[in-house]
């Protein structure tokens, strides 16, 4: 994941909601100022002080900056900790989704997949994605 599409995607739901909501307000400023300068590791210490204080959006963040870094493992397990406390966290779902078809984790994809469609989420998007975890997995 490129920067630019880390930044786009932390600003839809962001550090914004996500640390002016949970944490301090210096969190708040200090991790934007972070991101905004590529500052990844004083990022990752404003996101993880909000998820310590039990916020999906920190979670959520800190999922995307692990992932921006190619650590996969750890940005599935904080989306997935971001489900447990929100599970209508659609962007969180999504962002899961993504990771787990890079991963060719077809089966658990399909799962989330079919949660966000069920969800009353509507994307284009979100069928074609299906339709190739399906394909991947030869169940056409």
């Amino acid at each position: 994941m490129s920067r630019f599409h880390l930044l786009q995607r932390l600003a839809v739901v962001g550090l914004i909601f996500g640390l002016a909501s949970v944490g301090s307000a210096d969190d708040y400023e200090d991790g934007l100022a972070a991101l905004n300068t590529g500052n990844f590791p004083a990022a990752f210490s404003a996101s993880k002080r909000g998820a310590a204080l039990g916020a999906a959006e920190a979670q959520y963040n800190l999922g995307l900056l692990y992932d921006a870094q190619g650590r996969t493992d750890e940005a599935v397990r904080c989306l997935r900790k971001a489900l447990e406390v929100n599970p209508g966290y659609f962007q969180a779902r999504a962002s899961l989704a993504d990771i787990l078809l890079q991963r060719d984790n077809h089966d658990e994809a399909l799962t989330e997949l079919t949660a966000l469609i069920a969800g009353g989420i509507r994307s284009a998007d979100l069928h074609v994605q299906k339709a190739q975890a399906h394909l991947a997995m030869d169940q056409v």
